[in-house]
Order: structure tokens, then sequence, then C-alpha cells
């Protein structure tokens, strides 16, 4: 279960307004999902990903680039998104 409050990403959507907000936002999500699949457009907002490295245990020489491992974080809408265009393939 994702924390509601925890990342605010670079479209100012908070976790917390989709997971208590749903029965008000779910026809104006629906419409901006169906809008960003029939123009194929992702909007700018929502392309802001993060980058961070996070280091793996057990490594001898943290100075080296296999000791890191890179993660990014991408914004919720954007996620949901991708699996909306992964479920129709």
């Amino acid at each position: 279960m994702l924390k509601p409050f925890t990342h605010v990403g670079n479209d100012k959507i908070v976790l917390a307004l989709l997971q208590q907000g749903i029965e008000h936002l779910m026809a104006h999500l629906c419409h901006i999902f169906r809008a960003c699949q029939a123009g194929r457009y992702i909007l700018k907002a929502w392309r802001w990903v993060k980058l961070m490295f996070i280091t793996q245990p057990r490594m001898v020489n943290y100075f080296e680039a296999k000791a890191h491992r890179p993660i990014n974080l991408t914004p919720f809408m954007l996620r949901t998104t991708e699996k909306l265009v992964c479920m129709q393939t």
C-alpha cells in the first residue's frame, strides 16, 4: 500500500486525493486518459522523472559504477497511463 502523503510529483497530484476522492474524479480521469491515448500524447507534467541511485549491499568498493543501481520515480498518473496501454495490447 502506498503512503498517501509521501511524494508529490511535478504534476502536484497527491496520492491521497486519488485514494479518497476517486468517486468524484473518475469521470474526469477517464476523459483525460482517453484523450491521451487517442492523441498519443502524454502531458508534460507527467513526463517528469526523478532518477535516484541506491547502493547495492555488500559491495567492496562503492566508488565503482556497478555498486549503484538506478531507480526512477515517475508520477502516479504516468504509471496509470502505462498500465492502461499495456492492458489494451
